[in-house]
């Protein structure tokens, strides 16, 4: 799954799929946190991990 953008109506549909690898600009993240904390807090699946990247070629 791509989450484009940390905007709400791009990324909390994401905990639906908690078996889906979630994929992000490394800025997102902590985007989604600062933005709408309260709701990321009890969803850790719901997101991008903020130390997982995929490394440059």
């Amino acid at each position: 799954m791509v989450s484009t953008h940390y905007h709400y109506d791009h990324t909390r549909g994401n905990d639906l799929y908690p078996r889906a690898a979630i994929v992000a600009y490394r800025t997102v993240p902590a985007s989604m946190h600062a933005e709408d904390g309260n709701f990321w807090s009890s969803r850790h699946h719901g997101g991008p991990a903020m130390n997982d990247r995929i490394p440059r070629r």
